[in-house]
């Protein structure tokens, strides 16, 4: 994800644990679910 985005590994882990910390998705292992696709959207 880090190379399709032209960012390092370490920045997608922050900000996905950052994202997963307010609600916003829910990660496991390589499966990322979006309860709050509205809240994501609005940042």
């Amino acid at each position: 994800m880090g190379s399709f985005l032209g960012i390092t590994l370490e920045t997608v882990s922050r900000t996905l644990s950052r994202f997963q910390a307010k609600g916003l998705i829910d990660a496991n292992g390589k499966l990322i679910q979006i309860p709050d696709f509205d809240g994501l959207r609005a940042i």
